[in-house]
This record gives structure tokens, C-alpha cells and sequence, in this order.
């Protein structure tokens, strides 16, 4: 429980300023990837499944429409979670790239430690709104993505000493490469799919 109310207070932090919340931070100890997961985001993804039942949007479809999909209902948290890993690794790559030790681990440093993970606790809040209308959701999801990655591309720069400009290169290059398998299994799924169809046809 009291997690929760510290992951509201760095969200309200993060929102207002996000350089205070990066120094504010630093008063916690380090932890791994899943420790900082677990006590800044995963309040919002258990959130979401219990206010899903409370949804007035859902009721309304089940009372006079029809019942949303199940992959529907988990398409926006596995979209947060996807963008969480690509910013996170992305920010991982980033200290690797620079670091002294010549591509070996890095010395932590509590500055720029799950920087990005931490500056991204608006994408998985913007959850919330999916339990109003899910066309409200994915824009406060959308602009909660294009905020924190502004936020992270700004601090990465000012830590590493890049442009900016640089930094959102990397990014846009890193993210090609991170969801290229992503791509090429879309795309085997498309040829298998065509050549059913074909055999259909033929």
C-alpha cells in the first residue's frame, strides 16, 4: 500500500518536473529492473484488471452491445509493457555504449539508474483511462509514450553529454532493430496466411 502512494507521489513529481523527481529519487536505494517495476508500475496494471469490472464503458457493451474480446481488454497493458522494455533496454544500451570499461558492465550510477523505467510511470498510468472509452485511453497512452520518451531522450542527453538530436537518432535506430523480429514474424504470419488462401483458391 505504501508503495502505491509513493509510485502517485513520483507520478504527480514526473508530471510537474521531472528533473526534481530524477533528483528526488535518488534518497531510495538502487534496484534491479523488477524490484523498480514492481514498486513504481505494477499498482497501475492491477489497478486497471480490478477497475475493468467496474467499467462503465464495458457495462455498456455487455448490457447492450457486445462483449469486448479478451485480447482487447489486454492489448493496452501489453502495449505499456512492450514500450517499458524497449525504453529500458534502450537506456541500458545507452550505458554500455558509453562506458568507460570499453562495452563491459558499467559502474552504477544512481543518476541515470533505471532512468528511463522510472521517468516512464505515466505510460503505465495512462491506463486508467482505458476504463472510460478506449479511444481516450490510447491517446492519453500515446501522449504519455512521446512525454516520458522526451523526458528520457532530454536527461540521457544532458547526462552523456549528446544533442539531443543525437540521442533521438539512437533511439529511432535502436527501436528498427528492437522490433525487427517483431516485424519479420508479421510478416511470416502474412505469407502463411496468403498461402492458405491461395490453396483455397488454386
Amino acid at each position: 500500500m505504501l508503495d502505491s502512494f509513493r509510485s502517485l507521489y513520483w507520478l504527480e513529481l514526473i508530471l510537474m518536473n521531472p528533473k526534481l523527481a530524477l533528483q528526488s529519487r535518488l534518497e531510495r536505494p538502487m534496484g534491479r529492473v523488477r524490484h523498480d517495476f514492481r514498486q513504481d508500475h505494477l499498482v497501475y496494471y492491477i489497478a486497471y484488471f480490478v477497475l475493468l469490472l467496474v467499467s462503465p464503458y464495458l457495462w455498456y457493451n455487455v448490457l447492450f452491445g457486445r462483449l469486448p474480446s479478451f485480447q482487447s481488454l489486454l492489448l493496452p497493458p501489453f502495449l505499456a509493457i512492450l514500450f517499458l522494455l524497449l525504453i529500458t533496454v534502450f537506456d541500458r544500451f545507452i550505458e554500455y555504449r558509453n562506458s568507460p570499461t570499453n562495452g563491459k558492465a558499467p559502474v552504477a550510477n544512481p543518476n541515470s539508474h533505471n532512468r528511463a523505467l522510472f521517468l516512464s510511470i505515466p505510460v503505465s498510468a495512462s491506463l486508467f483511462f482505458f476504463i472510460l472509452h478506449p479511444l481516450f485511453g490510447y491517446l492519453m497512452l500515446f501522449g504519455a509514450i512521446v512525454y516520458s520518451v522526451i523526458q528520457t531522450v532530454q536527461s540521457i542527453a544532458g547526462d552523456q553529454q549528446l544533442s539531443v538530436q543525437r540521442v533521438f537518432a539512437l533511439l529511432i535506430s535502436f527501436c528498427g532493430v528492437f522490433l525487427l523480429p517483431i516485424v519479420a514474424l508479421l510478416l511470416i504470419y502474412n505469407l502463411v496466411i496468403t498461402s492458405r488462401i491461395l490453396t483455397t483458391i488454386f
